[in-house]
Parts: structure tokens; C-alpha cells; sequence
């Protein structure tokens, strides 16, 4: 069985990532700019995500949604946590956690700036920030490019930074 200790191994490369430790976010970051813009969510759903750990029998028993400055909490382990779906790999010695999205969350988000946060009762993980704007916003209003892309965004001027 293969052992799964380093951190490079604990690193799923995605739009929205999760982290093992909260000061990973981007946020903590030595050059960072509070105009820089988070990942921008619709009001009423999370965006897709994964993320792994060392395989073991524990479920998720927390995950909610916190708003940065106040710390706020909401419960989504009812309404998501049927989604995230478990999935172990016994050769990698790793599960996989993955929510594909999609769920309508009623009552919906308000404005403002948030982070996920997830546990199985032995260790945490925190998603990168995420902001919510007012209005109506939809998924397919977005086009997923990488880093390095220079190509404009919705046929705009504004173009995407990391």
C-alpha cells in the first residue's frame, strides 16, 4: 500500500482548491492585495470541488461555510455533505472527497466574503476564499482559463490574474 505523508502529495490542482492548513489561502500570502479578487461564487451554490487524505473510515462531521471579518457560521452538512462524495483508492492509500456541484442552497448567500470548512473529527481542511456577489449569477457566466491565459474573458477587457 502506498503511504500518503508528503504535502506535494496532499495538493489537487484545481479552481477552487482546498487546503490542510488555513494560512495557504491566498489571503496569508506575503504580496497580497485586498483588490485582488477571490473566486467569484452565485449567490445560491458552491462551485465543484475535491480534495484528499489519508484513507480511513471517518465521514465528514463538519461542513460549513464562514465569513470572513465575522466569522460567521452556516451549516452545510445537511444540504451538501449527501453530495461530497467519499471515494477510496485502497492502492494509493487515499479517499477522495468530491462535490460536483449544483446543489440550490435555500435561503441563499448574502454579500460578502467566505471560506469553506470541512472535518472528519481528526483533521480540518479550509477552501480557498470565495465572494459572493448581489444579484443573479450564473455558473455558465464563467470561463475556467489558467494562470498564464491571456485570453479575454466573456469577450472583455478584463482579463484573468493569480
Amino acid at each position: 500500500m502506498a503511504t500518503f505523508n508528503t504535502e506535494a502529495q496532499q495538493i489537487i490542482h484545481t479552481v477552487f482548491p482546498i487546503y490542510d492548513r488555513i494560512d495557504k489561502q491566498i489571503r496569508f500570502k506575503e504580496n497580497y492585495k485586498s483588490e485582488i479578487a477571490p473566486l467569484i461564487f452565485p449567490t445560491n451554490q458552491i462551485l465543484p470541488f475535491q480534495f484528499r487524505r489519508a484513507a480511513r473510515e471517518n465521514p465528514l462531521t463538519v461542513l460549513k461555510a464562514v465569513t470572513i471579518g465575522t466569522m460567521a457560521e452556516r451549516d452545510l452538512l445537511a444540504t451538501i455533505g449527501p453530495f461530497c462524495n467519499m471515494t477510496n483508492f485502497p492502492m494509493e492509500g487515499v479517499d477522495y472527497f468530491i462535490y460536483n456541484g449544483g446543489i440550490l442552497l435555500d435561503p441563499a448567500f448574502d454579500k460578502g466574503r467566505y471560506y469553506l470548512e470541512f472535518s472528519d473529527g481528526l483533521q480540518t481542511w479550509y477552501s480557498e476564499v470565495f465572494r459572493i456577489k448581489c444579484g443573479s449569477v450564473s455558473v455558465g457566466d464563467f470561463r475556467i482559463i489558467n494562470p498564464t491565459d491571456k485570453r479575454l474573458i466573456n469577450d472583455t477587457e478584463r482579463r484573468i490574474i493569480n
